[in-house]
């Protein structure tokens, strides 16, 4: 009886090292094949390239699309990438106005333009408030530092300095709050009540 479990005991070891010899030339043989698609490019047709996450703002062809929750831009008429998600950390991004776009990198809120160059510095606070980076007549409302709102034109120029709670801009006057107190005023400044 001995010699049979020993006998069994040899060919088990035997069986474990063919085994452990096979899962390797399997999983060699199967990483080749990877390999070999990626390399080819067949893989690519089943991983999805990108979503598209905006509509295309009036007069302007391009718009935001989402790659592995980076954000980028692509012209819908082409379907060309013009500001890739995979070569720039953009965590959000807006809709193009008056030649430039609001991107969100390192927390921080900046413009750039459709060359993907800084035109306004990464130096404005993110804000739940202000979910709508998007300049109208040449003026954005954004968050500054200290999270208090202010409203700046395409160069960045703050045209109402940050001082308020909130600040809604609408196409025909703007509704600013400061310490509890509520003003509505036109698109020049003037209070209408």
């Amino acid at each position: 009886m001995k010699k049979f479990f020993a006998t069994i005991a040899k060919w088990w070891d035997k069986w474990t090292k063919i085994c452990k010899i096979l899962a390797g030339v399997v999983l060699s043989v199967i990483f080749i094949l990877y390999i070999i698609c990626v390399v080819s490019g067949w893989v690519q047709n089943f991983i999805p390239k990108y979503s598209i996450v905006s509509t295309v703002s009036e007069n302007d062809s391009l718009a935001v699309y989402e790659y592995f929750d980076k954000r980028g831009y692509i012209n819908v008429n082409n379907n060309e990438v013009v500001i890739s998600a995979r070569k720039n950390d953009y965590e959000k991004a807006w809709l193009f106005s008056q030649g430039l776009a609001a991107v969100k990198k390192d927390g921080k809120i900046g413009f750039i333009n459709e060359k993907n160059e800084v035109v306004i510095p990464f130096e404005f606070r993110y804000s739940y408030q202000n979910r709508c980076y998007i300049f109208e007549g040449g003026r954005c409302v954004v968050s500054y530092k200290d999270g208090k709102m202010g409203i700046i034109d395409t160069a960045g120029r703050w045209v109402l300095e940050p001082v308020y709670d909130i600040i809604q801009s609408f196409s025909d006057c703007i509704f600013l709050v400061k310490d509890g107190k509520k003003w509505q005023v036109d698109l020049e400044g003037n209070i209408m009540q």
